[in-house]
C-alpha cells in the first residue's frame, strides 16, 4: 500500500485519474483470478500484493472522485463513501461464509475476481460520463 501510494503520486503527474483508476480495479481483478486459478502461499502472496496497489490506485482516485461529484455536499459524500465501502464488505462477506466454511476458496476468488469486470466498466462509464457532463475544463 505505502510503495502503491508512491506509484500512485507519480502516475497522478502524468495521467489523468480515470485510466488510474480503471488500472487499479483490473489489478484487482488480476490479484483475485490469480488466487483464483491456482491457490498457493505464493499466488495467495502476489495477489495480496497486486491487492494493495489496486486499492492505492482506485479507493484514493474513488474518493476524490466522489467528491467532486458532490462538492457542496463533500462531508456527506464522504460518509457515503466509506458507509459503502464498509457496508459492502460486511455484506459480500456474509454470503461468502457458506462457500468460505467449505472451504471453496477457488470459487470465491474467480468470482470475486470476474465480478470486479463489470463493476470496473461501469466506472469507467460513469466517471467518463461525469466528465463529459461537467465538461473538458471540469465547469458546466
Amino acid at each position: 500500500m505505502i510503495v502503491g501510494s508512491q506509484i500512485n503520486k507519480a502516475l497522478m503527474r502524468h495521467l489523468p485519474r480515470l485510466p488510474i483508476m480503471i488500472a487499479g480495479a483490473l489489478i484487482l481483478a488480476t490479484a483475485y483470478v490469480t488466487a483464483g486459478l491456482r491457490l498457493s502461499i505464493p499466488t495467495v502472496i502476489v495477489a495480496s500484493v497486486l491487492v494493495g496497489l489496486s486499492s492505492a490506485l482506485l479507493h484514493s482516485g474513488l474518493q476524490s472522485w466522489a467528491t467532486e461529484v458532490a462538492q457542496a455536499a463533500r462531508s456527506t459524500t464522504v460518509a457515503f463513501f466509506a458507509c459503502s465501502v464498509f457496508l459492502g464488505a460486511g455484506v459480500l462477506t456474509s454470503l461468502a461464509a457458506p462457500a468460505i466454511a467449505a472451504g471453496h476458496y477457488t470459487t470465491i476468488f474467480l468470482t470475486t475476481g470476474v465480478a470486479a469486470l463489470p463493476l470496473t466498466l461501469a466506472l469507467a462509464l460513469l466517471a467518463s460520463g461525469f466528465r463529459r457532463m461537467e465538461g473538458p475544463a471540469g465547469h458546466r
